[in-house]
């Protein structure tokens, strides 16, 4: 999976960072710009050609690429006189440049995600579905607020859910530990219930612990033992199979849940099944107040599943619908993520960085072509979005300098430009630091190492 992974991400990074800086690159040449240099990566030259006396080049490093242009950059002021450089040209030849970048990345997610449709993505087959809850999960949030099987999903916060598609949307974008308003239908009578939202087991978002159910829960088999866990200490190990907590039998994960939080935090027997032969361990569990109930500190395997996947294949017009369709909503729920990210509705927890990305690009690959340029579109459709927020460094900070630059007539000094970028890069090199701990918190638990 490691090398699927790494191979997966640098070819869909090349693509959409080939696709960005080339946008860059063709507007400027049709402006009258002089480009110098355009690379794909950074830091040392590994192979490239020379054109029209641009320096056409692969550098080591392939985290970006960038487009060096006449006149861009340089610590002094530029040559007025000189009219193939980039700061001599008018303020609306220089944001078309830069929009252009953007909009090619924008371009190339409506161009994909047809194909996406057209080829036939596996779809979960009942978003679209009155939201009826058929499971309730022991222990969640909802066991613990009386939400029943058989319960329809009317509201939340307020806001109409007709479909599984848009509970699943309105949970995750609440975010963990928020409060949520549910109103159900239950018995032909609506009831309002109040509740948090708990992280997954594998937190990586938020849920409350109602579902649509298909197949089987996961047998109590023993996954993964977190490291510095009560699971560990007690003498767990990946494969064991739990069957018994205090001699009551365990048949599923369900029960083991239901049997660890009967306890109430006191030190249990646990009986497992390793290698033919039965073992007991002593384990007192931990309270984790986020999760809202007792943790041994292990992972269990994924439930038995039938009948949630579908391959549906459109016609090309139809594919070019759906993917027109999926744009707008990926971008309208992009913004949305932002704006809760900004007034702190949404904690940066939920974030994905560079680790996490490259880790669901291999997945995605390992699951056919479809999803794997499905994710490249999403990529695309973020990083032009991203781009154009007004942080300097990005596109959208040299778009507020131009926009400054209209309405005073004449551009901020070099030294205001050179104190905002370095603000920029700051904000941007603690936005990366912050989010790849979050891959190695999701992926390796790397936080328990230090406990």
């Amino acid at each position: 999976m490691m090398i699927i992974s790494v191979i997966a991400f640098v070819v869909a990074f090349g693509i959409l960072v080939l696709v960005h800086e080339f946008g860059h690159f063709w507007i400027a040449r049709k402006v009258g710009i002089f480009v110098e240099k355009f690379s794909i990566g950074f830091g040392p030259k590994i192979l490239g050609f020379k054109k029209k006396g641009t320096d056409f080049c692969i550098s080591l490093l392939p985290l970006g690429g960038f487009v060096k242009m006449k006149g861009e950059g340089d610590e002094q002021e530029a040559n007025t006189t000189d009219p193939d450089a980039f700061p001599n040209k008018s303020v609306k030849a220089r944001a078309a440049v830069v929009m252009a970048g953007p909009m090619m990345n924008l371009l190339l997610s409506f161009i994909l995600m047809p194909f996406v449709f057209w080829l036939g993505k596996p779809e979960i087959s009942f978003l679209s579905e009155i939201p009826v809850i058929e499971r309730i999960l022991p222990a969640s949030p909802a066991d613990q607020a009386g939400l029943k099987m058989g319960d329809q999903i009317l509201r939340l916060n307020s806001k109409q859910t007709a479909t599984w598609e848009k509970v699943l949307e309105t949970v995750t974008l609440t975010g963990i530990g928020k409060e949520i308003d549910i109103t159900v239908q239950r018995n032909g009578a609506e009831k309002l219930v109040s509740l948090k939202t708990a992280p997954l087991p594998t937190g990586e978002g938020a849920y409350l612990g109602f579902e649509k159910f298909f197949g089987t829960a996961p047998e109590a088999i023993v996954v993964e033992v977190l490291s510095g866990s009560p699971a560990q200490t007690g003498g767990l190990k990946a494969g064991d199979k739990i069957t018994t907590v205090e001699n009551v039998p365990v048949t599923d994960w369900d029960s083991l849940i239901s049997a660890v939080n009967s306890q109430k935090g006191k030190e249990m027997t646990v009986g497992v099944l390793r290698n033919q032969s039965t073992f007991f361990f002593k384990i007192k569990p931990n309270w984790d107040k986020t999760a809202g109930r007792w943790l041994l500190g292990i992972k269990g395997p994924e439930g038995s599943s039938l009948g949630i996947l579908r391959t549906k294949q459109y016609t090309f017009l139809e594919a070019i619908k759906m993917g027109f369709k999926t744009n707008v909503k990926n971008i309208l729920m992009t913004f949305e993520v932002l704006k809760k990210l900004v007034t702190l509705e949404l904690s940066y927890k939920t974030l994905g960085g560079p680790v996490q990305i490259a880790y669901a690009l291999g997945k995605a690959s390992a699951s056919g072509l479809p999803d794997f340029l499905y994710f490249t579109a999403f990529l695309s459709l973020q990083l032009a979005i991203l781009n154009i927020l007004p942080i300097p460094m990005l596109d959208g900070g040299h778009l507020l300098f131009f926009l400054i630059e209209a309405v005073r007539k004449k551009p901020l000094s070099l030294k205001a430009r050179l104190i905002a970028q370095q603000a920029g890069l700051v904000l941007l090199l603690t936005l990366i630091l912050f989010v790849t701990m979050n891959d190695l918190e999701r992926l390796l638990g790397w936080s328990k190492w230090f406990k």
